[in-house]
């Protein structure tokens, strides 16, 4: 945690946001990417860490990329759901009631 603040203090944090948001093109997502990286690094046990530096821009990227995908399949999911409901047999019609004239 300690590492973390001084990466924080000395600019190295804002890179990572930087780099979050060349992959996912959104700043919303870019800090939320970071910030689980954040979560990561805290639960992580450190002493087991080699190079902090890589440690964190290896998750970043790769959370900034499973957000990318995650977006991406929530897209075509709701794309599909769209479809689903349109009919394709022409435009849309009135609905009739009974009490209506027509």
């Amino acid at each position: 945690m300690r590492w973390w603040r001084e990466r924080l203090r000395s600019g190295t944090a804002p890179g990572l946001t930087g780099r979050a948001y060349r992959i996912v093109g959104s700043f919303a997502d870019a800090d939320d990417v970071v910030q689980e990286a954040w979560l990561r690094w805290h639960a992580a046990d450190q002493a087991d860490i080699d190079n902090p530096d890589a440690w964190l821009n290896t998750v970043v990227s790769r959370l900034a990329i499973d957000r990318l995908r995650q977006r991406k399949r929530d897209e075509e999911r709701t794309r599909g759901r769209g479809s689903r409901h349109r009919s394709s047999n022409g435009p849309p019609t009135r609905p009739t009631s009974p009490n209506c004239p027509t």
